[in-house]
């Protein structure tokens, strides 16, 4: 009876990549269209998941010679909104961490947060 309810799982991966990809690389070719769709008008979300110390937020972040993921996309952005002159933009952003099942807003330096599924649309 066991066997029928636990088949077997299979996973698959898009992508993997080596020690020598940088956070432009990745960027490029994974969160640009994200990127693109956001700006679009579609939601959207890059999550960075492992354990600690794996390197989530060095690849986030980056560094001022290698920028990481957010400063990329912040970039292309800014830059999509300064091509549209006859527009006006509102940017909205949201940083956050789930360490411990605890969230943290790292923008505003707020902690044990709760997420409430809230199906208005403003």
């Amino acid at each position: 009876m066991l066997d029928s309810i636990y088949t077997p799982q299979i996973f698959s991966f898009d992508k993997i990549y080596t020690t020598t990809a940088n956070s432009q690389i990745i960027y490029k070719e994974i969160c640009r269209n994200i990127t693109k769709s956001a700006i679009s008008g579609y939601n959207g979300s890059i999550f960075m998941y492992g354990q600690t110390t794996s390197g989530k937020t060095y690849t986030m972040l980056g560094s001022p010679e290698n920028p990481g993921l957010l400063p990329c996309t912040i970039r292309d952005v800014i830059n999509y909104t300064n091509k549209e002159q006859d527009k006006t933009y509102g940017i909205y952003c949201s940083y956050i961490e789930i360490y411990n099942e605890n969230i943290h807003d790292l923008l505003n330096n707020s902690s044990n947060l709760k997420l409430i599924d809230d199906n208005k649309v403003n």
